[in-house]
């Protein structure tokens, strides 16, 4: 007889064990259905940053050849587009840690070694295929997220390419030969202006022009 509340109790507290089990675990499965539509705002994120760090590289290598070629004002328009996208690479990898990821840039980079006429070229088409192929949807899956902080980001970079695009075309001389130009980079988001356009304060962040980061 002595037995039995012993056994009762024992049963009790094995059943407070599965109860609390099945709390805790139910609990996590919600965590996890919370977390996983930022997956893939994450996963979008990381691709971004380590594209922007590719390219960072790429623009510096760039930057060296037309140097070497005697082509300064090429090099100057490189070298600020590698610091522009640096600095898109920290955002992106600042929201992508604000969503819980995690970021390690690559470990090793190709680069080309064209002449800088040939880079040039490379480099337009392959910012006007990633816009198409890559920004545009990331950007969307983001918006559809709900996730106005990434998408913002994302938009920064997708609008920053663009204005690559359009600096590499005045200097590509198949498209157009420009004259001297000097560039200011917005140390905040890396927005990229020549001289002839350059705004008093940056329209996406709202920095003034004296902060700018000036390659003359």
């Amino acid at each position: 007889m002595k037995a039995r509340p012993i056994l009762i109790l024992l049963l009790f507290a094995a059943s407070v064990l599965v109860l609390v089990w099945l709390y805790h675990a139910s609990a996590g499965s919600s965590r996890k259905r919370a977390a996983s539509p930022w997956q893939e705002t994450i996963a979008d994120l990381d691709e971004c940053s380590r594209d922007k760090h590719a390219r960072s590289a790429q623009y510096t290598h760039f930057a060296d050849i037309a140097e070497r070629e005697n082509d300064r004002q090429s090099a100057r328009l490189f070298r600020a587009m590698a610091l522009s996208e640096g600095i898109q690479e920290q955002n992106c990898v600042k929201a992508l840690s604000r969503l819980g990821g995690t970021y390690v840039p690559p470990s090793k980079v190709v680069v080309f070694r064209n002449s800088t006429g040939e880079n040039l070229a490379r480099s337009i088409d392959l910012e006007q295929h990633r816009f198409t192929e890559r920004m545009c949807p990331q950007i969307d899956r983001a918006v559809s997220a709900g996730n106005r902080y990434a998408a913002k980001m994302l938009i920064w970079s997708a609008a920053i390419g663009r204005q690559h695009v359009r600096l590499m075309q005045a200097r590509n001389p198949a498209v157009c030969a420009a004259g001297p130009l000097d560039y200011a980079v917005c140390p905040v988001c890396g927005n990229i202006y020549d001289t002839e356009f350059c705004d008093h304060y940056c329209p996406h962040c709202l920095t003034g022009c004296k902060d700018f980061v000036w390659f003359r």
